[in-house]
């Protein structure tokens, strides 16, 4: 996985003067809001990122690494493919929740109007996968799984914009879906430096709304390389009780 990375990043600069045409890197990651903009055409882009997410008093999630690579099919549409690897540190002797892992998502996200006046930038994005679900004395099964959100931005002036996604999402399609909502309005900075806040959420039938709010800061180091850090605490009971991430997206041109 290093020499991966490694191997990964250094394509990164080396395709850097042939990307010079294009505007700098946006990401779908730290924030909660899914960028509405897609890849450029022939770009692979990835975005890893490391996230500790305290649930509770007792348990405490771990993501290392979670794995957004994104490919320009047109100028339009982009298809992505999300990994994640993951443990869960819980203090309690018998855990007996339904452990559920997303090994692996494919979708895409296309662009469907620009922005004109009022009217924000809205693009689409989808998901499937195929869920293992591990239920305590019980053999393990397979469920397919999906997602989709719209994705909108309003620009308020040249330096901040407002973010805003609204979907629904699928542990299993044998079950009733949670509906997803963000709000964040990001900053430049300056050239160099970015900034967000944000207000996010699950709603779902019969259940606690989960909400939480976040923050984060990103540095991108070229046109084509950015660094972020982020945090955020849950504002609801249900909410994880508070998260800590950090990561790095960069991307590459394939072919003219």
């Amino acid at each position: 996985m290093k020499h991966i990375l490694l191997l990964l990043t250094a394509s990164a600069f080396i395709n850097a003067r042939v990307a010079a045409q294009t505007e700098k890197i946006d990401t779908d990651r730290p924030d909660q809001t899914e960028s509405v903009f897609t890849v450029p055409k022939k770009f692979i882009q990835s975005e890893f990122g490391l996230v500790a997410e305290k649930l509770n008093a007792y348990q405490t999630n771990y993501t290392s690494p979670t794995i957004l690579t994104k490919y320009g099919l047109t100028k339009k549409t982009e298809i992505r493919l999300i990994t994640e690897w993951g443990f869960n540190d819980s203090k309690l002797l018998q855990y007996n929740v339904p452990e559920i892992t997303t090994p692996l998502q494919l979708g895409f996200k296309t662009s469907l109007s620009e922005e004109k006046g009022l009217l924000p930038k809205t693009s689409l994005i989808v998901h499937s996968a195929l869920q293992n679900i591990k239920e305590t004395g019980k053999k393990n099964k397979k469920e397919i799984a999906g997602n989709f959100r719209f994705t909108l931005q309003n620009s308020i002036t040249k330096n901040i914009a407002i973010g805003y996604n609204i979907g629904m999402q699928w542990e299993s399609f044998n079950e009733m879906p949670a509906y997803v909502y963000t709000f964040a309005p990001g900053f430049n900075l300056s050239d160099k430096w970015y900034c967000y806040l944000e207000a996010f959420g699950t709603i779902m039938k019969d259940n606690e709304p989960e909400n939480s709010v976040d923050a984060g800061l990103a540095y991108y180091a070229t046109d084509n390389l950015k660094i972020d850090i982020s945090a955020g605490k849950g504002i609801s009971s249900a909410a994880p009780r508070y998260y800590l991430g950090a990561g790095f997206s960069f991307r590459f041109k394939t072919g003219r």
